[in-house]
């Protein structure tokens, strides 16, 4: 995206430029991560407990979901906010790392739908969708 401002506008809007960087940087490095999350949890040919590269990702996951701006979750991607947090926490080995990235996106996902959580519930879904493959994988 390249802007066409006027030099000193520009300048102005230097530190603000660099922040709106920064957060698609981040928003980037998120849908990346699940994106490969996503990934192991179709591909697993055994436990995906066992796979130290997925947990190392959604370690990552969880630290960098948090890094981004809510206001920016809210207005630009609640849908890709959505489709992250329950793609990590369906890969999550424990309640607790589940439990994180739904806490933080289910407080992001109500603030755009308090009263039909249609988001939420669809990514209650596709959550179930995916444990179910991680299940019928372990076996």
């Amino acid at each position: 995206m390249v802007l066409s401002l006027p030099v000193a506008r520009r300048d102005e809007l230097g530190p603000l430029l660099g922040i709106i960087k920064l957060t698609k940087d981040k928003f980037n490095t998120c849908c990346i991560l699940a994106t490969s999350i996503f990934s192991r949890l179709l591909r697993a040919e055994g436990p995906v407990n066992e796979d130290s590269t997925l947990q190392t990702e959604l370690n990552q996951l969880t630290q960098r979901i948090t890094e981004v701006d809510a206001a920016f979750w809210i207005r630009q991607a609640p849908e890709t906010l959505a489709w992250i947090i329950f793609t990590g926490a369906a890969a999550a080995r424990t309640s607790l790392d589940r439990g994180r990235l739904i806490l933080y996106g289910g407080t992001v996902l109500t603030a755009v739908d308090s009263e039909r959580l249609v988001l939420v519930r669809q990514g209650w879904v596709y959550f179930g969708l995916l444990r179910k493959i991680r299940q019928d994988s372990s076996e």
